[in-house]
């Protein structure tokens, strides 16, 4: 599975590198990889740790996260590629990735087994990302 994610996340930057040549294909390099990082983002993120702990808190908190995180490729797409109805997915990932980050740090200090603290760790490492990103995605969005 991790071979399929770093597959996606080349064709992205191959993607990217067609964008910023204007070279021809690049949409659908773009739609492909975005696409196929969004697709497999919320199943992997949200099968792999629900199988193993069933607490209803952390089944919550792992189906949020999942979804945030399974929208944040399709709102690069949108942004990207200048599609309509940008606005409620970007406000859920702009809005939604540092409440995400704050959870996760809550989730980080709530965790009582080792598998939940890894979860949760690996929950902060994410969200710190998408907030980076999110902040940068918003200078443009907004003025």
């Amino acid at each position: 599975m991790k071979k399929l994610e770093t597959l996606l996340a080349l064709l992205l930057l191959l993607a990217l590198t067609f964008r910023i040549m204007h070279w021809p294909y690049t949409g659908i390099l773009l739609i492909l990889s975005l696409s196929g990082l969004s697709v497999y983002q919320f199943p992997v993120s949200f099968l792999f740790f629900s199988l193993r702990i069933k607490q209803p808190l952390w089944v919550a908190f792992n189906l949020v996260s999942s979804l945030v995180f399974a929208l944040f490729p399709i709102a690069i797409l949108f942004l990207v590629m200048y599609w309509p109805a940008l606005g409620p997915i970007m406000d859920i990932c702009v809005f939604g990735s540092p409440v995400l980050l704050l959870l996760s740090i809550g989730a980080l200090l709530y965790a009582k087994s080792p598998e939940q603290r890894l979860f949760a760790k690996n929950r902060v490492y994410r969200a710190v990302v998408a907030t980076i990103i999110s902040v940068y995605l918003m200078q443009g969005y907004f003025v």
